[in-house]
């Protein structure tokens, strides 16, 4: 049985993944940073606490580990300039010690969750792996790093990676601070009374968490030839925060009010206002296809997370 390291198991999409039934395939390790945790839950899952940041930690993880599947680091988006200075720095050195972790424990594969804003600052509506890069906020500049870190890994080592630039993904254990567990809120907020929306016409490309973990196992089992694997993780269409919002409502079945500001251009607005992904490296590839539609996905995520 080979082994499997998964860095932020206890992050959004790592708790996903971890309970997915095919992880059991593997004799896997998950790294956890947090004080507390629920060990009852925890009891089947094989935990260790370390901090990614120090070499030192990294003592504890396995000698041998055949594949890496990495997911930690800080995921925030549009955080301040001070913390976004802190936000590359971390999520660089975290990468550069799991490529040194990588090398000392004779890793054949390494997948990394990147993110899609890599093309912030690309003017394109449909993101593409083989556009220019320049991201022009932290988290998309930590990501980019952290590939260009990853591939040169691989091209020296001859090890395979697969990089999968994730979209808008939503599910259940989805951070509070993100958009739809915000709306969701509100909606069960018993005073509430209506919901209104700034900028209901920006349009994202929405996947549900169990289809990106269904990706991710697909890299796991992927016998592809080629080091260097990118991907686009989207639904391959755009849709607009109005209809996500006017959906949950619809589920909820609460007579709520929905209200759509008019948009007003400020300083403050950054980023593109409609993307969507291209996924047809992806399909070709790996065979791989998003099942879960947006109704569907919806309604899972509101009575289940």
């Amino acid at each position: 049985m080979e082994s499997l390291l998964v860095t932020g198991s206890q992050g959004f999409i790592g708790r996903n993944l971890i309970n997915n039934k095919e992880i059991n395939k593997y004799n896997y390790f998950c790294t956890i940073h947090k004080n507390k945790y629920n060990k009852k839950k925890s009891l089947d899952k094989k935990l260790i606490r370390v901090n990614l940041l120090y070499t030192k930690s990294y003592k504890k993880l396995p000698k041998i580990c055949n594949q890496i599947i990495h997911l930690a680091g800080d995921a925030r988006t549009f955080v301040n300039n001070k913390d976004g200075i802190k936000q590359i720095n971390d999520n660089t050195k975290i990468t550069k010690n799991l490529i040194r972790y990588a090398i000392k424990s004779k890793c054949k594969k390494i997948i990394f969750l990147s993110s899609v804003y890599v093309y912030s600052g690309n003017n394109n509506k449909v993101y593409h792996e083989n556009l220019n890069l320049c991201p022009r906020e932290p988290l998309g500049k930590s990501k980019l790093i952290s590939e260009k870190l990853i591939c040169n890994f691989a091209r020296k080592y001859k090890v395979k990676c697969y990089i999968l630039r994730a979209f808008t993904i939503y599910g259940p254990h989805s951070r509070k601070t993100q958009f739809l567990p915000m709306i969701k809120r509100k909606i069960n907020n018993i005073n509430c009374k209506k919901i209104v929306l700034k900028k209901p016409k920006i349009m994202r490309d929405f996947l549900h968490v169990d289809d990106l973990s269904n990706a991710i196992y697909l890299c796991l089992k992927s016998k592809n030839k080629k080091k260097i694997n990118i991907f686009n993780l989207g639904s391959g269409k755009s849709i607009s925060i109005g209809f996500i919002v006017k959906k949950l409502i619809n589920i909820s079945n609460k007579k709520l009010k929905l209200v759509f500001l008019p948009y007003i251009k400020s300083k403050e607005d950054i980023g593109d206002k409609n993307h969507k992904a291209n996924i047809k490296k992806i399909k070709k590839i790996l065979n791989w296809r998003p099942q879960i539609e947006i109704n569907r996905g919806l309604k899972k995520f509101y009575e289940n997370s």
